[in-house]
């Protein structure tokens, strides 16, 4: 509680374990899943140090900070046709997306 070095150890640790996972994305597809969430488990270590683990990979299925499935769709959309000759798609995302109250989070 209140203490801001682990909280900044966690983030940072957590931004490396992010980068680990798009890199591990890059190897396995050539290009990166269109949406991704990443669920971190943080544990508080003691004074200004933090313990971080990947707990939960999820795809387009998931739920993205509060953000409903209009966007993801048309992201997924996208991704699959993404070299339509006829000039439909790639589609342009909303500038407002529909968003939900986080109880889905």
């Amino acid at each position: 509680r209140g203490d801001s070095a682990a909280q900044r150890d966690a983030e940072q640790e957590a931004m490396r374990l992010a980068d680990l996972w798009l890199s591990w994305f890059e190897t396995q597809a050539p290009e990166p899943p269109q949406c991704t969430r990443l669920d971190f488990l943080v544990a508080h270590r003691g004074e200004g140090k933090a313990e971080v683990w990947t707990c939960e990979v999820g795809e387009c299925g998931a739920s993205l900070c509060s953000i409903e499935v209009h966007g993801r769709n048309l992201a997924a959309l996208n991704s699959a046709i993404a070299c339509d000759p006829t000039g439909r798609f790639p589609m342009p995302l909303p500038a407002e997306l529909p968003r939900n109250n986080g109880s889905k989070s």
